[in-house]
């Protein structure tokens, strides 16, 4: 709905109480069409040399998220501490953001950096990415997030990494990885047929989604043997 076709129910006797609460919504839609380069903040790091991003304020950044690759000249290649998300204790959620963008500068994504956005169902990385580091819990808690693709220069998952992602129906594995921290995600990973000739992982079937219970959870082990669990 738009402010033209409210106006339109005014004549189609819409209560005053229904005419406010599309307006509410419209005026929603409007905010979380996309964040904005004033919705972020940029630290140096490494010598100077470097940003690292974050939310300026984290619950009430809206939309999607397209970080940028560089930000005065110099590249941005972290996404900080908590950098959009809060922590487990937090009361107020970043409930508005939508999706994120990830650009192949981005080298490192630091602990807790979208833990507790149940909002977010879409983390798309750049297909070039860089990114080597990826601190604990860092998409934990992302209660909508259905699939993610992460990118093949990550050689390892922390801990924590996906957990509590309760919609979250696939994971794509990097071709490169080498390790998995235990409990890393309670969601079923998808391991590329190249890359499961070389990788050892035990797959272990532990519980079923409450959320989807034709969706079996798998707790991924550190380097094992291959072992196939029938859905």
């Amino acid at each position: 709905m738009n402010l033209t076709s409210i106006n339109q129910s005014l004549g189609q006797g819409l209560t005053p109480l229904s005419l406010r609460v599309a307006l509410v919504l419209c005026l929603a839609s409007s905010l979380l069409s996309a964040a904005t380069i004033d919705d972020l903040q940029f630290t140096l790091i490494n010598g100077d040399t470097e940003y690292a991003v974050s939310a300026v304020d984290p619950t009430s950044i809206a939309g999607a998220v397209d970080i940028p690759a560089t930000y005065n000249g110099k590249a941005v290649t972290e996404i900080g501490r908590l950098g959009f998300g809060v922590s487990d204790d937090a009361t107020v959620l970043p409930e508005l953001l939508t999706s994120v963008n990830i650009p192949a500068s981005i080298k490192v994504i630091e602990y807790e950096a979208f833990n507790k956005c149940p909002s977010l169902k879409t983390v798309t990385f750049a297909p070039d990415s860089q990114l080597t580091t990826v601190g604990d819990y860092t998409f934990a808690n992302c209660t909508t997030l259905q699939a993610i693709i992460l990118p093949d220069s990550l050689t390892y998952l922390s801990q924590g990494m996906l957990q509590n992602c309760t919609e979250l129906a696939s994971v794509e594995l990097p071709q490169a990885l080498l390790s998995i921290e235990a409990a890393a995600s309670p969601s079923p990973y998808t391991i590329p047929m190249k890359q499961a000739m070389t990788l050892g992982v035990v797959s272990t079937l532990s519980m079923l989604s409450p959320n989807r219970s034709l969706n079996p959870w798998f707790i991924m082990r550190k380097l094992a043997t291959i072992q196939t669990v029938a859905y």
